[in-house]
């Protein structure tokens, strides 16, 4: 069972209750998001109706239901179209993936592979940056080899900035309190 009264910005959804908790808990560390995980698709739909969630990261295999989680995140997208996701799982199949990928999945990451796990943080924060860019929240521009991002109508003043695991995600950040600067690694 979930906190309704909390702002969530990130929902994990696994029929394990453990990994939604545990992943949640972890990315939460590592980014600073509002986390949530969760075990039944009622849950789901709840959080994402009460919570301006950003970004879901769903199983494919529900045990128990005859539902997926491709099935959920079509249901969780008509409640918010600007919804993002990515598949975490360990049992879909290439057609699960293909489906995924074809209704709007971002990306599909492994759970037994450690290297895809470790992806998972940057994708998160890449996804929020842009559903909030496509919500009209954000203006996003490429300078050179930078990716400019920064809130509607305010200016960016840059200062550097330590991400909780900068080398690992080969992101150098920079950002103030109103904007953000990510440049490409080389």
């Amino acid at each position: 069972m979930t906190d309704d009264s909390g702002s969530y910005e990130v929902l994990f959804f696994d029929d394990i209750p453990s990994a939604a908790q545990t992943y949640a808990a972890a990315i939460s560390m590592q980014t600073g998001f509002r986390c949530v995980g969760v075990e039944r698709p009622e849950e789901a739909r709840r959080v994402v109706e009460k919570n301006p969630v950003h970004v879901v990261v769903l199983d494919q295999i529900i045990r128990g239901s005859t539902m997926t989680g491709t099935e959920l995140f079509q249901r969780l997208k008509r409640m918010d179209s600007y919804l993002k996701a990515i598949m975490l799982t360990g049992e879909a199949g290439r057609g699960d993936a293909a489906e995924a990928l074809a209704i709007g999945y971002s990306a599909i990451i492994d759970k037994a592979i450690p290297v895809q796990f470790d992806t998972l943080p940057p994708r998160i924060q890449v996804l929020r940056l842009e559903y909030r860019r496509d919500k009209g929240h954000l203006d996003v521009s490429l300078q050179g080899d930078t990716l400019v991002v920064r809130p509607q109508r305010c200016s960016l003043t840059a200062q550097r900035f330590t991400s909780p695991k900068p080398k690992s995600w080969g992101i150098p950040i920079l950002t103030s309190g109103l904007g953000l600067l990510i440049a490409r690694s080389r």
